[in-house]
């Protein structure tokens, strides 16, 4: 498995790495002297970073790298900068509340469902 691969958005190559948090984040490929993430690949392939604090210097095997949402405007997720997608969401989980409320009220009126007859069943108090 390759961490390695392009933006669907965009079509520029971006790294996936993994962050302390078990995290993925997306990375430009080219190295940023600026960039705000330190990220080193690992022997298996796989990429991790780490978010480095003002004025940390990355560790040697590291290389500072820019998160791909900040330089690339148009692959920002869509509810990142929505007020109104935010509200979309609210209206929609109140909605859904809603259809499961309707829903749990109607299950608990319905009437139980008989026992299915598995069976011959023999009295025990009355020998054949």
């Amino acid at each position: 498995m390759t961490s390695r691969t392009e933006c669907p958005a965009c079509g520029q190559r971006v790294i996936l790495a993994w962050n302390p948090g078990r995290q993925l984040l997306i990375l430009n490929w080219a190295r940023d002297p600026a960039g705000p993430v330190a990220a080193t690949q690992a022997a298996s392939g796989a990429w991790h970073a780490r978010t480095l604090t003002q004025g940390e210097r990355p560790r040697p095997e590291e290389h500072r790298h820019a998160l791909h949402y900040a330089t690339s405007p148009q692959c920002r997720p869509p509810a990142a900068d929505s007020a109104q997608a935010a509200a979309d969401v609210v209206t929609s989980l109140d909605a859904w509340r809603k259809a499961q409320a309707a829903h749990a009220k109607a299950q608990r009126r319905r009437k139980p469902r008989q026992k299915p007859v598995t069976g011959y069943r023999v009295n025990p108090g009355r020998t054949p």
